[in-house]
């Protein structure tokens, strides 16, 4: 079976030497690799502030709630990476059923894209010509990349579309279109059109 994400990437992330740009990461620990860091068991105390926590306990159980529910509903669910921007959690939600990752911005996919994250939503419309170029490559270079892009008009679907021409883009981008009632408040209908 294809992994969803690059395992050996994420592995990698333990020999990710320590400096200045790990802000809450004492300065004792430069130098070091994450992974001689946590082997000696640092306490909290030690961390500079402001500073994330979280429950192992808490967040097992979230993840194992949310593909649960996804799996009994029928649905795909893609989180919000975006919140987190944490690969090893993204690893750890696909791994539990996730169908893909959701993302805002095209700096965030690259992130996604060099671990090897397969299945991509961004909750904005993408109508960058550099970015659509750079999206349009890797759906050409990875036949196994699938990437959906929210869109509210049409019109942003033919700028997409135009722009796209123009790249020699040889795959279709998904999007999921916005929908709303006149004079009402939008609803959304996440429907794939080619």
């Amino acid at each position: 079976m294809l992994s969803d994400i690059d395992d050996g990437a994420i592995a990698a992330l333990r020999d990710e030497r320590l400096d200045w740009r790990f802000k809450a990461v004492p300065a004792a620990a430069h130098g070091l690799t994450v992974g001689r860091f946590l082997a000696s068991r640092p306490s909290l105390e030690e961390f500079g502030t402001p500073l994330l926590t979280l429950d192992a306990d808490a967040l097992d159980h979230n993840i194992t709630t949310m593909a649960n529910w996804a799996a009994e509903a029928g649905v795909h669910l893609a989180p919000h990476g975006k919140t987190t921007m944490a690969p090893a959690l993204w690893q750890r939600q696909l791994d539990a059923g996730a169908w893909g990752i959701t993302l805002a911005n095209l700096p965030q996919l690259r992130v996604a894209r060099a671990f090897g994250v397969r299945r991509l939503f961004l909750a904005n419309t993408l109508l960058d010509p550099a970015g659509l170029a750079w999206v349009a490559a890797e759906l050409d270079q990875d036949a196994d990349f699938e990437f959906m892009s929210w869109v509210d008009s049409t019109r942003s679907v033919e700028l997409m579309d135009a722009t796209l021409r123009t790249t020699g883009a040889s795959r279709q981008i998904d999007v999921c279109v916005e929908l709303g009632a006149p004079g009402g408040v939008p609803g959304y209908a996440r429907m794939t059109t080619p």
